[in-house]
């Protein structure tokens, strides 16, 4: 895979996740929503699930951004491990922010496992370690 390619890799790999049509007339909307990746699929489905209406938006096919170059890796995470978080906000700030990051990847798990049932998404298996990669 090259990663510096203007190809997006999901959609090669994975096929688009649907047709939408260009908006050809105005539409009335509480929310809405500019960008068709994953972050603005989340926001979308978090503003239709607080009961506003939502159009989503993006001048691109959906998911061809940066969700498109994006591996789809998630992990609970920040960019500093906690050792070191804890030096800088304090403890209690610094455990609060990692586990909001788990709560998210269980949140964004939950939300997989509901699409899957619906027939709506079928997850990758991530290889065992040393273990080649499936093509």
């Amino acid at each position: 895979m090259d990663l510096l390619s203007s190809t997006p890799f999901s959609p090669i790999r994975h096929g688009l996740p649907g047709d939408f049509p260009p908006l050809e007339n105005d539409v009335a909307c509480e929310v809405a929503i500019i960008g068709a990746g994953v972050t603005g699929a989340l926001a979308a489905l978090h503003a239709a699930e607080a009961g506003f209406s939502v159009v989503v938006l993006d001048r691109r096919d959906v998911a061809h951004g940066s969700t498109a170059g994006s591996t789809g890796f998630l992990q609970y995470e920040i960019d500093v491990p906690l050792h070191r978080l804890i030096r800088q906000p304090g403890e209690r700030d610094a455990v609060a922010s990692y586990r909001a990051c788990r709560d998210a990847v269980r949140h964004i798990g939950a939300l997989r496992a509901a699409a899957a049932a619906e027939g709506g998404f079928h997850p990758a298996r991530q290889p065992a370690a040393g273990e080649p990669a499936a093509r």
